[in-house]
């Protein structure tokens, strides 16, 4: 059995809201989870519930809450950004470590919360990090996203080559092949805009993934990435991952789940993912020590 109660807490004057799941019994290890950044505490189809529920009952308190302006927090979703939820992130642990009198904590983020995990473990030290289809990095995936806005268009051209007046225009020669280049290729040179604040904090992200030290133990905090193998973003975002942590000491394990989608929709991935995970606490607890009774 574990029980379910509401905390919440401020920052920068506004109330932020989630849920904490309690272990039936004494422990001195938590979880705080991490939800993306159009997404808010349940998780997408309740996934961030049920996952909590399944460690409360293994032993772990578990915090999951709505980032401000997600959910039922305060604030402005329009002013939210990575920075802003790295903010409520680090006293998001603190509230939480306190309030459980917790010795031993560990994050888990899925997509962009994954990223805030990372950019987080520099201040918090956690024992562990728990990262369900991390985003790629900012640059990559920009870059991937243009080209595709950019085949899309060459297709849209096509087809309209293929029409009467398409065919007309070609004949008689009335077409602006400057502005048609201009429109091919203006996704691959537009610039990505970021506010400092949170390139300074992707920036933090991908230092981390360099650290061999960063847990309150002194050594490198394990991670698990867990991968989505229909996610379209999957591939590059592991042979990142992996080239990334492959250069460390930190250790790590990377999984995939099969035919599962980014937000790991169906029952069958649900189970798999939640399966890989608990495995992973399991692993992580063994190398703490538990509370006299």
């Amino acid at each position: 059995m574990s029980h379910e109660e509401p905390l919440s807490f401020e920052v920068d004057r506004q109330v932020l809201r989630g849920h904490w799941h309690r272990p039936d019994g004494p422990s001195e290890r938590g979880l705080v989870m991490l939800h993306g950044f159009s997404g808010y505490s349940i998780g997408p189809h309740r996934l961030f519930v049920s996952f909590a529920r399944h460690a409360a009952q293994a032993g772990w308190h578990v915090l999951r809450f709505d980032f401000r302006g997600r959910g039922h927090s305060d604030g402005d979703a329009l002013r939210a950004g990575i920075a802003s939820m790295l903010k409520d992130t680090l006293t998001a642990c603190t509230v939480f470590r306190s309030a459980g009198k917790l010795k031993h904590l560990g994050l888990l983020g899925l997509c962009s919360g994954a990223v805030v995990a990372l950019s987080a473990t520099h201040c918090i030290r956690p024992d562990f990090l728990i990262l369900w289809s991390p985003e790629v990095p900012l640059q990559t995936k920009a870059h991937r996203t243009a080209w595709k806005q950019a085949w899309w268009r060459c297709l849209d051209y096509g087809r309209k080559l293929l029409t009467v007046r398409g065919w007309a225009r070609l004949w008689h020669r009335d077409v602006h092949w400057t502005s048609v280049k201009r429109v091919l290729l203006e996704p691959l040179s537009a610039p990505v805009a970021l506010e400092p604040s949170d390139a300074s904090c992707l920036a933090r992200a991908a230092d981390e993934l360099t650290r061999d030290s960063g847990s309150r133990s002194g050594r490198a905090a394990p991670v698990l990435l867990v991968f989505a193998e229909a996610d379209e973003e999957a591939s590059a975002a592991a042979r990142f991952y992996s080239a990334a942590l492959g250069s460390t000491q930190r250790p790590h394990r990377l999984a995939r789940v099969e035919r599962a989608n980014h937000n790991f929709y169906s029952s069958a991935s649900r189970e798999t993912l939640a399966a890989i995970s608990m495995r992973f606490l399991h692993d992580m607890y063994i190398d703490m020590p538990t509370p006299r009774h």
